[in-house]
């Protein structure tokens, strides 16, 4: 497995895994209909300029790719919900943004050595703490971040989706310690 930022070559399969994690990670999660509705070329249209824009360690993709192929993926940078310290300067508040493993390889181990490598790229950019939100009746993928250290932090707050609320946590993980 090799984890390297993600290039223009890797779009059309982020798309495609992206929109495939939300299929079948948050089924039973968030309206099926709205799931079965996500577009790959939507997707390929936003990966596009994710990539074009990509400034790591400071924000942008990296892809986990086994023999070649995206196996998963995770978008840093700076925390986007106005926690402390969320400025873009040293010492701030990181966030990985997106964090998705092909379903057919969970529990194979790519996701902790992808995570780790999220957060070490994180503390390159000279970040101090991570935030992360998840669904909050997302179990299984709460139960991974905590496998990988992450701890809820005790905020909360509601989105949308396909005219649906849902309730999201936040988890919090701290950059100055082991990873």
């Amino acid at each position: 497995m090799l984890i390297r930022p993600a290039t223009v070559a890797d779009v059309e399969a982020l798309a495609a895994l992206h929109v495939r994690g939300w299929q079948i990670g948050y089924a039973g999660l968030l309206p099926q209909e709205a799931l079965d509705r996500l577009s790959v070329e939507e997707r390929t249209a936003r990966w596009q300029e994710i990539v074009a824009t990509s400034d790591l360690p400071r924000r942008g993709p990296l892809v986990a790719a086994v023999d070649g192929v995206v196996a998963g993926f995770s978008y840093v940078g700076p925390s986007r919900d106005g926690a402390s310290g969320s400025d873009d300067g040293p010492g701030g508040h990181g966030e990985v943004w997106s964090f998705y493993v092909d379903p057919d390889r969970w529990r194979g181990g790519i996701g902790r050595t992808l995570m780790a490598t999220a957060l070490r790229t994180l503390r390159e950019a000279g970040r101090t703490d991570a935030v992360l939100w998840a669904l909050a009746d997302n179990a299984r993928a709460i139960a991974f971040y905590e496998a990988t250290g992450w701890t809820r932090d005790g905020r909360t707050k509601t989105d949308t989706f396909a005219g649906v609320e849902i309730a999201e946590v936040r988890m919090h993980h701290d950059l100055r310690g082991p990873i």
